[in-house]
């Protein structure tokens, strides 16, 4: 594996959705051989996820990537028993809930500390899940989530729970993705900014003042905080984007002195790979779109500093 540019030692280059297509994993495997990564996101409820740890464990990889438990209550099969989580899944344990139904349970006190002890059994299911592969270790238990529903309130508080009752097993919480993607960078140059979604700027500002309540927890459980780049282009990040961001955002990393996860989704799922499981065809578009092939390519790109 190649070494890490010296000029990056404040990025944690990471690609999520690991195990969603046996494909998908093959570009992120690839990348990982280039040396071009740090960490990567395993998604614990996909069919492919067996094909993600054979790959990952057969290269011996442990020592030199982290990997992130991608908690997914989105898209794919429960690992939870389907009577623990009647809520969030159908007939079949496919879940059927979406971010907005997350967002909306948040606010509702009548069924608010129902849908977080279904969200705590089925955390754990994925973390055992995780655990018993050997995909991770209990030492260094990493947490983020699917479209980053780990920031909304009512989930991190089922993350915080069924972290607690993980550390009485033994376990050691090192990582919970805090998904705080600066927008000032971003809006800096004119070319740029033309170019961003809308969506992902509702996203980041809904992301960013969710953001400032974890990052007390986070420091209360002794846990880093550590920034984020790639919500706000999510999707689009490709090598001009992050060459003119970057140097920004990584003095703001020098600044609090702290890494910066640089966040790509550089596995393509192939049209022929989609199945029950992706029960979200808007989900769909994103996982088979060309835009994951850009972004594998600008990861490369950033790392060898070309043009």
């Amino acid at each position: 594996m190649a070494d890490f540019k010296e000029n990056y030692k404040m990025f944690d280059f990471h690609a999520d959705d690991f195990g969603i297509s046996n494909n998908s994993c093959n570009n992120i495997i690839e990348l990982i051989e280039k040396g071009y990564l740090n960490s990567i996101s395993v998604l614990p409820n996909m069919s492919s996820f067996a094909y993600a740890v054979n790959r990952f464990n057969d290269g011996e990889y442990g020592d030199k990537i982290d990997v992130t438990i991608h908690l997914n209550f989105l898209e794919g099969h429960c690992c939870a028993n389907i009577e623990e989580i009647p809520d969030l899944v159908d007939e079949k344990g496919f879940f059927r809930i979406s971010w907005s139904s997350l967002f909306k349970w948040n606010y509702n006190l009548f069924i608010r500390k129902k849908i977080k002890k279904q969200l705590v059994s089925e955390i754990l299911a994925q973390a055992t899940k995780c655990i018993d592969s050997g995909i991770v270790s209990k030492d260094n238990l990493r947490f983020d989530g699917h479209q980053h529903t780990q920031m909304i309130p009512l989930v991190f508080e089922a993350l915080i729970e069924a972290c607690e009752i993980l550390e009485n097993e033994g376990c050691k919480i090192t990582f919970i993705r805090n998904s705080q993607d600066p927008i000032l960078p971003y809006l800096r140059v004119k070319a740029i900014r033309k170019s961003f979604e809308k969506v992902n700027l509702i996203k980041c500002l809904i992301l960013n003042y969710y953001s400032h309540c974890i990052q007390k927890k986070l420091r209360k459980k002794d846990i880093p905080i550590c920034g984020l780049c790639g919500v706000f282009f999510s999707g689009k990040m490709d090598f001009y984007r992050l060459n003119v961001v970057l140097p920004f955002i990584e003095k703001k990393a020098e600044r609090r002195n702290q890494k910066i996860e640089v966040l790509f989704h550089p596995g393509t799922v192939l049209p022929t790979e989609i199945s029950e499981e992706f029960v979200k065809k808007d989900f769909n578009i994103f996982h088979t779109s060309p835009n994951r092939q850009i972004e594998y390519k600008s990861i490369s790109q950033i790392r060898n500093n070309e043009e």
